[in-house]
């Protein structure tokens, strides 16, 4: 019997679960709604500011029931709508994508304990860039149970310094800890490397992309600081990090944390070389500079192990299937997201073409997207293969 055709009593008996995600409107938090809206199995409560990006006010908004709330710039108790949410409601799952103030997560366990089954954090492996450096212990790898502070509170505070975000992101996890230590909601903290995907907000992928895409025009070779230049590093899939969620879930895993991350571990060379084969088109690059714009990565400690993740039945997506399928939705978006695509156009005529080439490289891309799609991508398809 499928879901169409089940009897009203049934549902009436069996009322949906419901569902709290903190930032659903973004990169990660939208394609985790997404797959929830798919599945049409929980009643979906967003909670953010309000801001929609790429197509999620199409693909998202209609589908989920929207609180507006600023959790990081105001007390909780200025979102009254939330605050009546919560209190006439019960939530099956809380996932939060939002959240980088201790402080926040901390006033939003208070609200929440014994609230919800589970509330799902996701963290970073920037965590591990203000913990003791044990690396050398697992074959250049940081593993979940490498998340140790150093015991001199100098070393502490000059680590916290040089990572403000890490740092935050590991006392979130602390309060998650001890808050379930003291009786609070179970928890799941996934810790992500750098993140690659479609709808990607902060244009970090689709940047290099139209750099590979357009290399022949822009003629910059593009840059690789040297402090990165032999640092192999993590990357997970947008989709991945759904899908480890969803398989968590499903296995009854809490109390628990785990790195994720593709199989593959690249230098930024690497990770580049790889997106230009996938893209047909190639490339230089320039290793001269001290500091020069790059956006990835983000972390100096190096991978990710991901082992225990894998020994749960995990399996990531094959990096280079990623990237074709990454890459596949930027060329569309090429066309179809005009106001991101311009981000990215503007990012690119800031840090990598000089100024007296900008409006040639503006009047370029406006050109082209006005051709019709086939013909131009029929054309970029023409380009030698590496």
């Amino acid at each position: 019997m499928t879901s169409e055709e089940e009897p009203m009593s049934s549902v009436l008996l069996n009322p949906r679960e419901k569902v709290l995600v903190f930032g659903g409107n973004g990169f990660i938090g939208s394609t985790l709604v997404h797959n929830l809206i798919l599945r049409n199995e929980f009643d979906i409560f967003l909670v953010s500011r309000g801001n929609w990006y790429f197509d999620s006010e199409e693909r998202i908004k209609p589908f989920v029931e929207h609180i507006v709330c600023d959790r990081e710039n105001s007390d909780l108790d200025f979102c009254s709508d939330l605050m009546s949410l919560v209190k006439e409601n019960y939530f099956k799952f809380v996932f939060d994508f939002s959240t980088y103030k201790p402080e926040v997560l901390h006033e939003s366990l208070e609200l929440l304990n014994n609230k919800t089954d589970l509330y799902v954090y996701i963290s970073s492996d920037s965590i591990y860039e203000v913990c003791e450096e044990r690396r050398d212990l697992n074959n250049g790898f940081s593993r979940e149970s490498d998340a140790v502070r150093p015991e001199t509170e100098v070393e502490r505070d000059r680590l916290n310094d040089l990572d403000e975000y890490g740092n935050e992101k590991l006392e979130g996890e602390e309060v998650l800890v001890a808050n379930r230590m003291a009786g609070g909601c179970p928890y799941l903290i996934l810790r992500l490397p750098d993140v690659i995907g479609q709808r990607d907000n902060t244009e970090r992928i689709w940047t290099y992309i139209m750099w590979i895409q357009f290399y022949d025009f822009i003629k910059v070779p593009i840059f690789v600081p040297k402090h990165v230049q032999n640092l192999k590093t993590s990357y997970v899939y947008v989709n991945d990090v759904v899908r480890a969620i969803f398989h968590l879930i499903d296995k009854g895993i809490q109390d628990d944390v785990f790195n994720i991350a593709f199989d593959t571990v690249l230098t930024l060379q690497e990770f580049l070389h790889s997106l230009s084969v996938e893209i047909r088109q190639n490339v230089e690059f320039d290793f001269t500079a001290a500091e020069s714009f790059n956006l990835f990565p983000s972390v100096s400690r190096g991978a990710v192990d991901i082992n225990k993740l894998k020994n749960s039945g995990f399996i990531p997506t094959d990096f280079n299937l990623a990237l074709h399928e990454i890459v596949d939705y930027y060329k569309e978006a090429f066309y179809t997201q005009e106001s991101e695509r311009d981000d990215v156009v503007h990012q690119l005529t800031k840090y990598v073409i000089g100024r007296d080439r900008k409006g040639e490289f503006l009047n370029y891309i406006d050109t082209i997207s006005k051709q019709p799609r086939v013909q131009y991508f029929a054309d970029s398809e023409k380009r030698t293969e590496l």
